[in-house]
């Protein structure tokens, strides 16, 4: 079985994805055999680097992003063509690069025939950032999916479903902000509900004030989503216990701190 562990990120967020491959390696007991990938970017001395096609982003209207943000600067909508470039894998688990792994997390490597063939956390913060884009979708509040964790063994013809609908069929109104979490959340909710499974909200924690109860439930994975958390972890010694965590992690990693 043909395996990947796998994080879209620019060259900016390269140190945060040795952090995390590192700490999923001490810490989450990440298996040899799964291969380390990053999208988005050309080279990469860590990991296998594989590049976006060019012009696999144009589709994606400027228009889907509430407020619009500049081409260069959407990096997480990158996530969208992970299905599709990597469907010669058999088993992918994709993660943000602002993510750290605190503890085991065996549940992510083990892949079964019972299993669904996609496999997210909710994100309990959208129905608190976005509840009029969410109302107007007719979307179920509590079963938006957060893209910083997203596991994929499906079939080819769902993969093929997958890329055309979120990649050509989709328009702006059926994305509630600027990530493609809102692309997917549609998609699984109106069209493939049955192929969605949950997992436990310790695999995404995010570090967010409306996540509160699942950083009190022994996090597995935390999440410091925003380029101005990054800017904390590196630069400063403010943000609390949960960063100074992530900066515990990253002092085993040369050349981070």
């Amino acid at each position: 079985m043909k395996r990947a562990v796998v994080v879209s990120a620019t060259e900016d967020y390269l140190p945060f994805v040795k952090v995390l491959f590192h700490s999923l390696e001490t810490r989450g007991g990440l298996p040899d055999d799964f291969e380390r990938v990053v999208l988005n970017q050309a080279t990469c001395d860590f990991a296998t680097a594989l590049p976006i096609p060019a012009g696999a982003l144009d589709v994606i209207p400027e228009t889907a992003f509430v407020p619009p943000v500049p081409r260069m600067e959407r990096a997480s909508v990158s996530r969208l063509l992970v299905p599709q470039l990597l469907k010669d894998y058999d088993y992918v688990v994709s993660l943000d690069a602002d993510m750290v792994c605190l503890r085991d997390c065996g549940e992510l490597w083990s892949s079964g025939p019972s299993r669904h063939p996609f496999l997210a956390c909710r994100d309990v913060a959208a129905r608190h950032y976005y509840p009029g884009q969410i109302a107007r979708l007719d979307l179920d509040p509590y079963s938006i999916i957060n893209g910083g964790l997203l596991v994929f063994s499906p079939p080819a013809d769902s993969v093929d479903i997958l890329d055309q609908f979120a990649l050509g069929k989709l328009r702006a109104e059926h994305s509630y902000g600027c990530c493609e979490q809102g692309y997917w959340s549609y998609y699984w909710q109106k069209f493939r509900s049955g192929e969605l499974g949950w997992l436990h909200p310790s695999f995404n924690a995010c570090v967010d004030v409306h996540f509160q109860d699942i950083l009190n439930d022994h996090p597995r994975i935390l999440h410091f989503p925003g380029p101005p958390r990054h800017r904390t972890l590196l630069e400063t010694r403010d943000g609390g216990p949960l960063f100074d965590q992530w900066r515990t992690i990253a002092r085993e990693v040369p050349g981070i701190l």
